[in-house]
């Protein structure tokens, strides 16, 4: 997203993106990169991921994020996505599918904090 519209969008407290599933990218089953722009969303509370690298979390500064959900995610790295999702001194809420399952029982194990977990489609 080109920055001009960023700046308009700074108020911005929920943000949705998925990947495109006509795209070529999807079909094959290959991650979009986690947008930079996003750490210019200063109020950005609720950030909702399909069909991303989760490894460009590890670039994100989001000092209010409450609420992340993670679907098709692409995760590699788990100490280090744990690292920078423990970052997120606010977050409260994690929703997730089966794709984040590893990286979810190792974040469990890991923090002693406040976060709930919902495992999407009515598992718990």
């Amino acid at each position: 997203m080109p920055n001009e519209h960023v700046r308009n969008l700074y108020q911005l407290e929920k943000l949705f993106l998925t990947g495109d599933y006509s795209s070529i990218r999807v079909k094959e089953n290959r991650p979009y990169e986690i947008p930079l722009w996003i750490n210019d969303l200063e109020n950005l509370s609720f950030l909702y991921l399909d069909h991303f690298d989760l490894i460009g979390l590890t670039n994100l500064r989001i000092q209010n994020l409450k609420t992340l959900v993670l679907k098709n995610a692409h995760v590699i790295d788990i100490p280090n996505l744990l690292i920078e999702i423990l970052t997120f001194k606010n977050l409260t809420d994690i929703a997730y599918d089966e794709s984040c399952i590893p990286l979810i029982d190792q974040l469990r194990k890991h923090h002693a904090g406040d976060i709930t977990f919902e495992l999407l489609g009515g598992l718990s």
